[in-house]
């Protein structure tokens, strides 16, 4: 049975729920679907309505139907397992298995593009001009596609992990650390703004703390994983917040989900959270919610997730609550939303354009 732990809204302090806050219950019952699904991971809907994942274990795409009939399509002989997927606006759906990036249609036509540049992959998006952009981690890079299978690979000034695109027709990247065996690490936590002509625009703030998973909020902003029980958020201008969600460990995929919320995964948990651009935020929890992978909005309208070993869930979503309730004994009080804090601009470090003849005009 799915429970809700928490509804909580978030005041000025941001502070952790206090007992007893609980609010409407925003989901409805949890599915799950098997069959020849052996370990997915990264998951986006694609243009034909289905949900589309990279299954880790079978070296394949899979596919799924709203109603749960599952596809699986192997790669080429000698393929590197993938990583990331996402849908591309030339209808495709394009994938990352290092050191090659991949894309397979609808009908499960499969191209290979291989790259020695191209290894370390922890992420890939369709980019505000076209192409589809990845994220290099090991090599500090961030990689650029086209639809033809152009890869130019460049300096991303850090360690990139995610990468999305913006309402502003930039990239936004955030930036990890390297850790190496004998405690040695390399790089900074911090968010990365990448127009698509190569200019790179550094945000550093005290409130980045451990950027990871990235995406497009349903606010125009960009929204991150970052770091242990936090969620942060990013304005186009760079303001940056961090936000505490009281929960342990730190959170895995993030995605704007159907609703217009943000919502994510808890891997320690085993558990999938929600925040409201005003703040609302709440965790889920199910006996077939376990091992999760990633979370996404799905082609019907509900909210997706994978299981690490073996399915592939799904539940509706329902109106988000807008207050919290609180009840002491036998009264009851409702405390409408605070809005969310203002918080001082990020500093912003401007870092000259890689030297790239692909970046021109």
């Amino acid at each position: 049975m799915l429970a809700v732990v928490a509804v909580v809204a978030l005041g000025a302090s941001w502070g952790i729920a206090a007992p007893g806050q609980v609010g409407a219950d925003p989901v409805g019952p949890v599915q799950v679907f098997g069959g020849d699904i052996h370990q997915p991971t990264s998951s986006v809907t694609g243009p034909d309505g289905n949900l589309w994942f990279v299954d880790v274990q079978a070296v394949a795409i899979g596919r799924i139907t709203p109603a749960g009939a599952v596809s699986s399509f192997a790669l080429p002989s000698g393929t590197p397992p993938p990583s990331g997927i996402a849908a591309g606006a030339d209808g495709n759906l394009w994938f990352s298995a290092p050191p090659a990036i991949g894309k397979i249609t609808t009908a499960g036509v499969i191209t290979i593009y291989t790259d020695p540049a191209v290894h370390d992959v922890a992420s890939i998006t369709a980019g505000p001009d076209h192409n589809m952009w990845f994220a290099a981690l090991g090599s500090g890079s961030l990689g650029r596609i086209t639809p033809a299978g152009v890869i130019t690979m460049f300096g991303a000034g850090c360690f990139p992990f995610g990468v999305t695109a913006g309402a502003d027709g930039n990239l936004w990247v955030s930036c990890g650390r390297v850790f190496l065996s004998g405690g040695q690490s390399f790089g900074q936590y911090g968010i990365t703004r990448v127009s698509p002509s190569g200019s790179i625009t550094s945000f550093d703030d005290p409130a980045i703390v451990g950027a990871g998973s990235i995406t497009l909020g349903p606010d125009g902003n960009a929204w991150f994983a970052n770091g242990p029980g936090s969620i942060g958020r990013i304005t186009p201008t760079g303001v940056a917040t961090a936000l505490p969600l009281g929960i342990p460990g730190a959170l895995g995929d993030v995605a704007a989900g159907p609703d217009g919320n943000v919502w994510f995964t808890e891997p320690v948990s085993s558990t999938i959270g929600w925040i409201s651009p005003s703040g609302v935020t709440g965790h889920l929890t199910d006996p077939l919610i376990h091992f999760l992978s990633s979370v996404t909005a799905g082609p019907d309208g509900a909210v997706w997730f994978t299981n690490g070993y073996d399915t592939v869930g799904r539940f509706t979503t329902g109106p988000t609550p807008t207050s919290t309730t609180t009840t002491t004994g036998s009264t009851t009080t409702t405390t409408a939303d605070d809005p969310l804090p203002a918080v001082a601009p990020a500093t912003v470090v401007a870092t000259p354009a890689p030297v790239n003849p692909a970046f021109t005009g």
